[in-house]
């Protein structure tokens, strides 16, 4: 019986699911537990889906703006040769030394170097690519969600006037790969021109950002009891439909996870 395991999950552990459900018995406990592992896994292979749906077209949208960009030595390679504007962003330089009084500026998100310190440090001499050239791929490979949803423009990183490099990208490379983007999140028509475009990437981008949480929370083994699990997975559902139509059916057809909500004991 699952509540068998319950005294090795530690007392912080169950008293969540004991304030979630303080009325019900050990038993009942357990069988919550093993209910709320089952409702995670859905979730994450659903997140799985969506992650490699979304990595692919920003890269393929990011592609094509450095490849159009006029000052990018690098062409369609975004991760190995950034636009200056990009570069900026995934591998920015250390900051000055402080002067006099000054508190030391922060390290911007080091993307580029992270990824390839790791693809470094899975290569050993057995490795059968051991000593070859970092590929474009093998650093895609290494961006974690997070940093993927922050290479779309979100509500919390709005500028009080004008774009953000990231809202700029977003309107001249990023929004081409969800072509069905305009029918997944419509234009607000209250607002004009690339406002409203950048609007519809801001939506898109907190859609992202709910997942990466959710998906952090799942990650790191925490509970989800009171996540809001059918509008999380409607989010994901919309990402992958704003690049496939198609591809969002069959994920639906395939995802657990609604029936598995119903199914709470």
């Amino acid at each position: 019986m699952p509540e068998r395991i319950l005294p090795l999950l530690g007392t912080a552990r169950v008293g969540a699911y004991e304030a979630y459900r303080p009325h019900y018995s050990q038993a009942q406990l357990g069988e919550l537990y093993a209910w709320h592992s089952s409702l995670a896994s859905a979730v994450h292979e659903v997140l799985g889906y969506c992650e490699v749906v979304f990595r692919n077209a920003l890269d393929k949208g990011l592609a094509e703006w450095n490849g159009s960009h006029p000052t990018s030595p690098g062409g369609p390679h975004w991760l190995l040769d950034p636009a200056p504007q990009l570069k900026a962003i995934i591998d920015p330089p250390p900051p000055p030394p402080p002067k006099p009084g000054e508190e030391p500026r922060k390290q911007g998100r080091r993307v580029v170097f992270k990824a390839r310190t790791n693809v470094i440090r899975s290569r050993d001499r057995t490795h059968r690519r051991f000593k070859e050239p970092i590929t474009h791929d093998d650093l895609l490979a290494q961006l974690t969600f997070g940093e993927l949803v922050h290479l779309v423009p979100t509500n919390s990183s709005k500028r009080v006037k004008g774009f953000t490099p990231i809202e700029m990208m977003w309107l001249y490379g990023v929004r081409s790969a969800f072509p069905n983007v305009d029918k997944v999140f419509p234009l607000d028509t209250s607002l004009k021109g690339n406002t409203a475009l950048v609007d519809q990437g801001r939506r898109l981008g907190d859609a992202a950002d709910r997942l990466r949480i959710l998906r952090n929370r799942i990650a790191h083994h925490e509970q989800i009891l009171t996540a809001k699990h059918a509008q999380r997975h409607r989010d994901a559902l919309l990402i992958v439909e704003a690049v496939s139509t198609d591809a969002a059916a069959a994920l639906s057809s395939i995802s657990r996870v609604l029936d598995l909500i119903k199914r709470e004991p």
